[in-house]
């Protein structure tokens, strides 16, 4: 959701498979070098299901901005699954994450 635009849906991406119950996600980012001698940015989103003990790690292609391209349908995305990952917590539950 944007904030600044009275919390409306910029992008709608389903969760597979349907019986996932997406619990948490936070925004973070990682330097990489392009190949070059040159760093970038590359943005990320993580988040976990809840009873699946599950988690996801997306790149946004775009450079985080996903209102980059308004042209593109509500469900259409720059979204992109690097890496799925189980995961195990004291209590059996994943209820969010915050990354650092």
């Amino acid at each position: 959701h944007d904030p600044s635009d009275s919390m409306t849906t910029l992008r709608r991406i389903p969760l597979a498979p349907a019986n996932f119950f997406g619990e948490g996600i936070a925004y973070y980012y990682i330097w990489a070098n392009d190949g070059g001698d040159n760093m970038r940015k590359e943005h990320r989103l993580i988040q976990l299901t809840w009873k699946n003990k599950r988690g996801f790690i997306y790149s946004l292609d775009d450079g985080g901005n996903p209102k980059k391209n308004d042209s593109q349908s509500e469900n259409s995305s720059h979204l992109k699954v690097i890496r799925e990952f189980d995961y195990d917590t004291v209590t059996g539950e994943g209820w969010g994450i915050t990354f650092l």
